[in-house]
């Protein structure tokens, strides 16, 4: 219930001590202020992680047009899914997506498979691993708007996909963002919406629900800059 009084004493140790201990020690031992710092930081990861899954989807889907039609020529199958190229890593990936639509209740799909699959997967689809494999003559069609050498592409698209998916998986446990920056994470999001499609830049633009998160941000954080 809004207003009711808790002990924040008590709190750090329902919250726990070594998860507290960073705000803790970013306001000098201020317990209302430590507070106040977890508080915000949760609405920042709330809005890191909206922004994350727009990239997310979008690269995920651009990956899937392309290899759905390379694959439909190459092998004369648009279920890319059973692609020879695949290692065990991958495969396992696709058996575990594939098993949790089947426990799920629903009918095993092509879209219901891509759904399954995480973020971190798309990132290794674009690897050094698969450089000569799936990169080269597919995937880097997804990132059209990318660096023209397609090599030096993979290498960009790869680290930024990185970068997504290490802050999606902070901010979905709600681990420590208040020091990051920021608006380098988002300059990165829109650069790969940006190498997809001008559109999902500017969808993502219009959508991003960012500035008054950062806006509320505790005073105190800047003058500890």
């Amino acid at each position: 219930m809004t207003g009711v009084a808790w002990d924040s004493v008590h709190m750090v140790y329902l919250l726990s001590e070594e998860r507290m201990s960073t705000y803790i020690t970013a306001t000098d031992g201020d317990l209302d202020s430590a507070f106040e710092l977890y508080a915000w930081n949760i609405e920042l990861a709330a809005a890191l992680q909206s922004a994350t899954a727009m990239v997310e989807v979008v690269a995920r889907n651009a990956i899937d047009h392309v290899l759905t039609s390379w694959s439909h020529v190459k092998y004369s199958s648009s279920d890319w899914f059973n692609l020879p190229v695949f290692d065990e890593r991958t495969k396992k990936d696709i058996t575990v997506a594939r098993q949790r639509v089947h426990r799920s209740g629903s009918q095993v799909s092509h879209g219901k498979i891509l759904a399954e699959l995480s973020f971190g997967f798309w990132r290794f689809l674009t690897s050094k691993k698969y450089l000569t494999t799936l990169w080269t003559p597919a995937i880097y069609r997804a990132f059209p708007n990318g660096d023209k050498d397609i090599w030096t592409r993979q290498k960009q698209v790869t680290r930024l996909l990185g970068n997504m998916t290490f802050i999606r998986n902070r901010a979905a446990h709600l681990e420590p963002l208040f020091r990051r920056d920021v608006y380098r994470d988002m300059s990165e999001a829109r650069a790969l919406m940006s190498w997809i499609d001008h559109d999902a830049l500017a969808w993502f633009n219009s959508t991003l629900k960012l500035d008054g998160v950062l806006q509320a941000k505790p005073a105190f954080l800047d003058s500890k800059s």
